[in-house]
């Protein structure tokens, strides 16, 4: 069969789960879309990110066993509602995934699943998620409604801003102070440490900025003939100069946060490494092949995000050496 016969007919997933799962239920495992291994993983790491902080500067320090007890109704509860907010998005985006030849096969377009059902499946993972912190000592409700409903956003937004991952991104900002609620962080003004949560609030934007930037190139001419609005359109050829810019404003807020913070030697040091991963994307990266844009867009989020999160761990057991000996 010719490579356009086979993409004008759907042809259901075969691998992994799909082998071991009836028929009916395939359509609601695709809605999920759990292979793109992008969103998850870096809404899970904003959590860590911030819990391992929090456990780091609050006094006294958590011990390791409670950290990860937190950690795991937190990753649960945070891979459960980021189900939810993705099948919210395929309903938001259905008429367009109509529309686009690269998605008129998921499941709402084909038909396969009614948009009721996919509502009332995402409300179901939803209410799932949030009693999942029922379990936790420090209920972060706040922040996980909080961090819900600004990721419920980006649907609305993606294609009539230019900058959509901008105002989305506080999504990942609230999933940050959602991990160090969880560690009994008091992120308020009045707090002793609040600018230090700014501060890795604020890195936490200009990353996701970056990588979802690179990210979005892989669409950017199929964008431009829909007159779709995306900051890749409006960067243009100026785009890595740019993102270079945005790597040393990250790099300068993770600094202020050390210092701030007083961490030691080995924060600096995965900092170092998290700037050498960043660069070498951006010098690597070719913004004109979709393919390109898309795998490191992921290796990006990954080391990056896996760089931050191990160089504040690596402080919290420093600290917590320290205080049990």
């Amino acid at each position: 069969m010719s490579k356009q016969a086979s993409s004008d007919t759907y042809n259901p997933p075969m691998g992994g789960i799909f082998a071991y799962i009836p028929s009916s239920c395939v359509p609601y495992l695709e809605v999920v879309r759990l292979h793109p291994p992008l969103r998850i993983p870096m809404v899970i790491l904003c959590l860590m990110i911030g819990l391992a902080y929090g456990a780091s500067v609050t006094s006294p320090t958590l011990p390791i066993t409670e950290v990860l007890k937190r950690a795991f109704y937190l990753n649960t509860s945070a891979f459960i509602i980021t189900g939810a907010l993705t099948l919210f998005s395929n309903v938001v985006n259905a008429k367009f995934d109509e529309e686009d030849p690269r998605t008129r096969f998921h499941p709402i377009a084909r038909g396969a699943i009614s948009r009721l059902q996919v509502l009332a499946f995402s409300g179901a993972m939803l209410v799932l998620g949030l009693s999942l912190l029922a379990y936790l000592p420090v209920k972060p409700y706040i922040w996980a409604i909080t961090t819900t409903l600004t990721m419920t956003d980006y649907p609305f937004l993606k294609g009539d801003t230019d900058t959509p991952w901008r105002d989305s991104g506080f999504g990942y900002v609230f999933a940050v102070w959602q991990g160090m609620a969880t560690a009994g962080f008091c992120i308020f003004p009045w707090s002793s440490l609040c600018y230090s949560a700014i501060h890795l609030g604020g890195s936490s934007i200009s990353l996701i900025m970056l990588l979802q930037t690179i990210h979005s190139f892989h669409d950017v001419r199929e964008d431009a003939r829909a007159g779709r609005k995306t900051l890749p359109i409006l960067l243009g050829h100026r785009a890595k100069p740019c993102l270079f810019g945005l790597t040393f404003l990250l790099e300068s807020q993770l600094m202020v946060l050390g210092w701030q913070s007083g961490f030691s030697s080995v924060y600096y040091l995965c900092c170092g490494a998290l700037f050498f991963v960043l660069s070498a994307m951006l010098v690597l990266v070719d913004l004109r092949i979709p393919a390109d844009c898309i795998r490191w867009s992921q290796r990006g989020a990954l080391w990056s995000l896996a760089a931050i999160s191990l160089g504040i761990f690596a402080e919290y057991l420093l600290r917590a050496g320290s205080f049990s000996s």
